[in-house]
């Protein structure tokens, strides 16, 4: 299905999970060894952005479509591409991502020069993209790496071109930074994304210069797209049944932190 949304394009597909269990509507904390088949209750999402324009000093000594990693989460991946001199984006019908497992990084020496290419038994996945070139994919499998490539069909039948594949992963739940909790940079509790199906907001460590480090670590959304946790009511109401079971007419204030007992 399509749909508009803030001026960017969004694009959800529907795939299986080989027989796993998955949760409504996304692939979070998934511990599969292959990416998902066929249509079941999973999806990968991915927004596009028709505005970016290809600097002429980003095009460099090479040809053809190149796919670069703009940020990578736990369940999301941000990409854009570009196109060389030679090849003008209106020649282009449509892009596609094309996504496998690396199973490679085991086999691959370091010295090793030969473009990376998926097995030929691989399993790929493809999220068309229309004429965007720039993807934003999330519900992906957390903590795994993966070859990524751009598929370019071109106008009045002139064929297709494809990007090098590239190494992109993941990151890993593993890796949290624990001491950030789930506080926004303005130091209030986050939960679940209004956005996307996220369970709950995940810090970055974040600085002045790094506004890419205002999303959720898990799903890539900005941090105001997640519910804000009003502590105090909460806590307010937590006292009041605390009362009423008691029968007392107040019982002692719980602190902040007690959101988390």
């Amino acid at each position: 299905s399509s749909g508009s949304e803030d001026g960017r394009l969004q694009r959800v597909l529907s795939f299986s999970a080989l027989g796993k269990p998955c949760a409504l509507a996304m692939f979070h904390n998934m511990t599969t060894t292959s990416l998902p088949t066929v249509a079941i209750s999973g999806f990968f999402s991915a927004k596009g952005n028709d505005d970016r324009e290809v600097a002429a000093e980003d095009r460099g000594d090479w040809t053809g479509i190149r796919v670069l990693v703009d940020q990578e989460f736990e369940e999301c991946l941000k990409l854009r591409w570009q196109l060389s001199e030679q090849y003008r984006r209106e020649t282009f019908k449509e892009f596609a991502v094309e996504m496998v497992l690396d199973r490679t990084a085991q086999d691959k020496h370091p010295d090793d020069s030969r473009p990376l290419q998926p097995a030929a038994d691989a399993m790929v996945k493809r999220v068309p993209m229309g004429k965007d070139c720039e993807a934003f994919i999330q519900n992906m499998p957390t903590g795994r790496n993966f070859l990524v490539s751009v598929v370019g069909v071109r106008t009045a039948g002139r064929g297709q071109l494809r990007s090098p594949w590239i190494r992109a992963r993941t990151l890993s739940d593993k890796t949290r930074e624990l001491d950030l909790g789930n506080f926004d940079p303005m130091n209030m509790p986050r939960a679940s994304c209004e956005r996307c199906p996220c369970p709950g907001y995940v810090p970055l460590r974040w600085g002045l210069n790094c506004s890419g480090k205002l999303c959720c670590r898990r799903c890539g959304c900005n941090y105001t797209e997640h519910t804000v946790v009003e502590v105090d009511a909460i806590l307010k109401a937590r006292q009041e049944r605390a009362c009423a079971q008691l029968r007392r007419k107040s019982v002692t204030p719980l602190p902040q932190d007690a959101l988390e007992w």
